[in-house]
């Protein structure tokens, strides 16, 4: 005697269906951006630490800290960057033991330029949409960034630990 149940689905593999799909969708928008900025070769990492550089100097393991990437490869890049006269590394004058990362002026000219060009594409997704889905995709991405955001108490005292060090150094070499 053959069954004719249907076959249980579970609701957990249609969401990882789901948000696979979404990856993909979302990594076709970031590589079309990508490749409308054929001017700079900088890789997603670089532009990071272009964005957290952009607001204050950093040490090193900061930056590994906050984009949570291997601090040798943080190094290796930073160095890089440095070969590119994009920034300098520099021992921190208040604890020689430290060192502090600063754009440079072309640097500084590149991280505006950077940021101009993807406040562009951001203003030019939302002006293709009616003001009703801009406040939905907003929303949207509100949730998810709140949803995904899952940092422990302990890390946030660490992250503002090294922040206020690193703010610290910074307000120090200003002033100098």
């Amino acid at each position: 005697m053959a069954t004719n149940q249907k076959r249980r689905i579970d609701p957990l593999d249609i969401r990882v269906q789901r948000m696979l799909r979404f990856d993909h969708f979302y990594a076709r928008r970031l590589k079309d951006a990508e490749m409308a900025d054929k001017t700079r070769e900088l890789s997603f990492t670089e532009m990071r630490i272009f964005h957290e550089l952009g607001q204050l100097p950093r040490t090193p393991g900061w930056l590994s800290c906050r984009l949570n990437l291997d601090a040798g490869y943080v190094t290796r890049t930073l160095k890089t960057m440095e070969a590119c006269r994009y920034l300098t590394i520099d021992l921190w004058q208040h604890d020689r033991r430290q060192r502090v990362v600063t754009l440079t002026r072309f640097g500084c000219d590149v991280y505006r330029e950077l940021r101009s060009f993807r406040e562009g594409l951001a203003r030019n997704t939302l002006e293709e949409l009616p003001q009703r889905q801009q406040r939905k995709l907003i929303r949207a991405m509100t949730v998810i960034e709140e949803v995904l955001t899952r940092d422990s108490l302990a890390n946030l005292l660490e992250r503002s630990a090294e922040a206020q060090l690193t703010d610290a150094g910074s307000a120090s070499a200003r002033a100098s």
